[in-house]
């Protein structure tokens, strides 16, 4: 019996050994949540003051800035960007089209002859569901100038 009561004794010093080291763990952890948020609070705190200062010193550029953020200056200023910048836009166009135009005209001659026949069918769909309706319309209409009625 004297075995297990050691043992007994062991294992409580080994629970109580580790219990002390948990509670200085825990104790640990807390002085550091204190000290991150104290500093945190002491972070906030500085660029509310420094912003607040950037503010005060800055605030005629964003009274001035106030203006231009307005949407119809916006959109004069947008404007006149475009403007400005037209010409240029207009001239390099036409280089690209005189440089590339044999290209894009046999690009362009492809694609047609490559969607000739779909279109074609599109037509032929088209004058078959309407054709009647159209040969109708333009039948009353020739009719009516005979008779001297407008159409």
């Amino acid at each position: 019996m004297s075995e297990e009561k050691e043992k007994l004794v062991s294992l409580r010093q080994k629970i109580e050994g580790v219990d002390e080291f948990l509670r200085g763990e825990v104790e640990a952890c807390r002085r550091s949540s204190k000290i991150v948020g104290i500093v945190g609070i002491i972070i906030v705190v500085a660029l509310a003051i420094y912003f607040g200062w950037l503010y005060s010193e800055y605030k005629g550029i964003f009274r001035s800035m106030e203006d231009y953020l307005e949407p119809t200056t916006l959109a004069s200023l947008a404007q006149d960007e475009f403007s400005k910048q037209l010409p240029e836009l207009l001239d390099t166009t036409e280089e690209y089209l005189l440089k590339h135009s044999a290209d894009l005209i046999e690009k362009g001659k492809d694609q047609l002859l490559k969607e000739l026949p779909a279109g074609r069918e599109l037509l032929e769909e088209y004058l078959l569901a309407e054709g009647p309706r159209l040969i109708e319309e333009q039948h009353s209409n020739l009719s009516r100038r005979k008779r001297g009625q407008p159409t």
